[in-house]
């Protein structure tokens, strides 16, 4: 039997600047080990995390020294919320579940700002 991590994300989630952004991350892992969920960036070419949890219950940590520092929050869903947004925040993010032996699935989304 295969393991298989599935990731899934809304395509393209649409904000206005100045209000909070909420991208949805939820996944499937058979079987089912203990897992991290993160999240990533894309700007100039380079992936850069900007925030992580264990499934587990481990503590939401964000990444220091990335534009959304003090800016992110991750739910007990695993989704992402950047609040307040701004408008260079139109970025492709990465929703990542890394699963040990079942290994790694992502999904993308892309964040657009009015």
């Amino acid at each position: 039997c295969w393991a298989v991590v599935t990731v899934t994300v809304t395509p393209k989630v649409e904000v206005i600047k100045g209000e909070s952004a909420s991208l949805p991350c939820t996944f499937k892992i058979t079987p089912s080990p203990n897992n991290i969920v993160e999240w990533f960036i894309e700007e100039g070419g380079t992936r850069k995390r900007v925030a992580f949890r264990s499934v587990s219950g481990g503590e939401v940590k964000s990444d220091e020294g990335t534009r959304l520092s003090d800016r992110v929050t991750m739910g007990r869903d695993f989704s992402l919320t950047i609040s307040p947004v701004a408008v260079e925040d139109q970025l492709p993010f990465y929703c990542q579940v890394t699963a040990g032996p079942a290994g790694v699935g992502e999904a993308i989304t892309q964040l657009k700002v009015f």
